[in-house]
């Protein structure tokens, strides 16, 4: 069975059986822009990665999920379950 293309509608509390382990943290680390956002900084946070996004930036820890898929878990009206990042891996291999 093919795996699923990664989106809206997928339940990412519980990752695939088969889940691909991810590159090494530094990979995803750094500062991207997103246009309701503005910048969004994937650091670096113990084993683990950590989303800071917002003016006052909320910090959020990311859990692994499938290869170069994490998720976390939004807070306020949005907070109604896990949500995806989906990493884009360039020619550098990094996000």
């Amino acid at each position: 069975m093919d795996k699923p293309t990664y989106g809206t509608g997928i339940d990412y509390a519980e990752p695939p059986a088969d889940a691909a382990p991810p590159r090494a943290l530094s990979a995803y680390a750094g500062t991207f822009t997103n246009d309701f956002y503005g910048d969004v900084v994937i650091a670096e946070a113990g084993a683990g990665l950590e989303l800071r996004i917002g003016p006052e930036p909320q910090v959020f820890p990311m859990t692994h999920y499938d290869a170069d898929v994490w998720s976390y878990q939004p807070a306020g009206e949005n907070a109604y379950g896990r949500t995806g990042v989906v990493f884009t891996i360039g020619a550098n291999d990094e996000a």
